[in-house]
C-alpha cells in the first residue's frame, strides 16, 4: 500500500466508492443533516460562556489553503474542528478521529460550536459518533480546564519566538488584532513545540502577514 500523501499519517487510507466519492460522503440531493438537540438537563447544567458573546469567528467551518492536502477526506483534524474541540473542552485523539466516517467528520466540521447550546450539542453529537464508530470513549474536560482563546491585543510570546526562529518579521499588533479567532488559533497551534510546524510560514503568508519577498528561503 502506498503511503498516504501529506503530513498526517494514519494507519489506514479512506476507502473510495461510487466513482471516487469518499465512502459515506454526502451526495447531491441528500437531505440536509439534522443535529439532534441537546438534552434539557445538559443545557441547564452547562455554565455560562461569555466569550461566545464577545468574540467572533470567521466562517466556523472554514479550512485553510495549508490544509488542502487533506480536506477532501478530512483524514487530519482541521483547525476549525480543533478550535471547536477546545471550545467544548473535548479531548479527541487522531486515532479516534480516523475511525470516524468521512461523512461524520464533514458533519462535525459543518456543525457550529459557539454558544452554550451549540457546545452541548457538539459534545452530544461527537460523543455519539465516537461511541458508534470508535473503540474508545470520548473524554470531556472539567470546566476549570477550559482552554482560553488566544489574546486579541498582541500575539503570545510563543508565536513571537517561533516567528523569530523562522527569520520572519514580527507580526504587527494591528495585523494580529485584525485576524479572526480561527486564524490566531491556527498560528498558536502551528507554533507549538510538539506540533508539525512546517505550515507556520505558509499560514503567515495565507493570512497576509508575510509578503512573498520576505518569505525565508
Amino acid at each position: 500500500m502506498r503511503a498516504l500523501p501529506g503530513r498526517c499519517r494514519l494507519a489506514r487510507a479512506d476507502k473510495l466508492a461510487d466513482g471516487g466519492l469518499c465512502a459515506g460522503a454526502r451526495r447531491p440531493g441528500d437531505a440536509p443533516r439534522r443535529t439532534p438537540p441537546p438534552h434539557p438537563d445538559a443545557l441547564a447544567a452547562y455554565p455560562s460562556h461569555p466569550r461566545s458573546i464577545v468574540r467572533s469567528l470567521s466562517v466556523h467551518n472554514q479550512t485553510f489553503a495549508f490544509e488542502s492536502d487533506f480536506v477532501d477526506t478530512l483524514r487530519c483534524i482541521p483547525m476549525a474542528v480543533r478550535l471547536k474541540l477546545d471550545e467544548a473542552r473535548i479531548k479527541l485523539t487522531l486515532r479516534q478521529w480516523s475511525q470516524l466516517s468521512t461523512q461524520a467528520r464533514r458533519a462535525l466540521l459543518d456543525q457550529p460550536c459557539r454558544t452554550p447550546a451549540e457546545i452541548v450539542a457538539y459534545q452530544v453529537e461527537l460523543g455519539r459518533h465516537v461511541a458508534e464508530q470508535s473503540d474508545s470513549q470520548l473524554r470531556i474536560l472539567p470546566d476549570d480546564q477550559a482552554i482560553p482563546l488566544p489574546p486579541v491585543d498582541a500575539p503570545p510570546e510563543q508565536v513571537v519566538a517561533f516567528a523569530a526562529s523562522k527569520a520572519v518579521a514580527p507580526i504587527a499588533l494591528e495585523a494580529w488584532g485584525n485576524l479572526s479567532d480561527l486564524q490566531r488559533f491556527a498560528l498558536v497551534k502551528l507554533s507549538r513545540d510538539n506540533h508539525d510546524n512546517v505550515n507556520f510560514v505558509p499560514a503567515l503568508a495565507e493570512f497576509g502577514l508575510l509578503s512573498p519577498a520576505a518569505a525565508p528561503g
